[in-house]
């Protein structure tokens, strides 16, 4: 797995299917903003990531929740709350980027968004013991 990428198993992308249906795109973003919800809290409740970065997604959340707004719902209609949902999905990006990767990816696992790590050393049949 790369360094510093949490990718879901099971998850099926639907541009490498040659689907680019603009509705699914957009639920599956939506969702991708739940999940990493979900991690940012079990982050945020983990005692090993620094009270300081804890921050991070508090300003996310006070930004959606305060009436100040690059574009208020009220003027923009619907542009109102995409700047919302871009702004959350920003913020919980780099509060998961900015905890260490170990602690992040034992999180992905136990919730089921990624698969574990095999610390076990694959041996070919060409390597086996005489």
């Amino acid at each position: 797995m790369a360094n510093n990428q949490i990718v879901p198993h099971g998850r099926i992308n639907l541009t490498e299917m040659g689907i680019s249906n603009p509705l699914l795109q957009r639920v599956e973003f939506l969702v991708s903003i739940y999940r990493q919800g979900v991690l940012a809290y079990h982050l945020i409740r983990d005692r090993r990531v620094n009270r300081t970065t804890k921050i991070i997604p508090l300003l996310g959340v006070a930004y959606v929740l305060l009436p100040i707004d690059l574009f208020p719902e009220l003027m923009g209609g619907p542009l109102g709350l995409i700047d919302d949902f871009a702004v959350l999905a920003l913020v919980l990006n780099w509060f998961i980027q900015s905890v260490p990767y170990t602690i992040v990816e034992e999180h992905a696992v136990s919730l089921g968004y990624v698969r574990p790590h095999s610390t076990e050393e694959i041996t070919l049949a060409d390597d086996k013991p005489a």
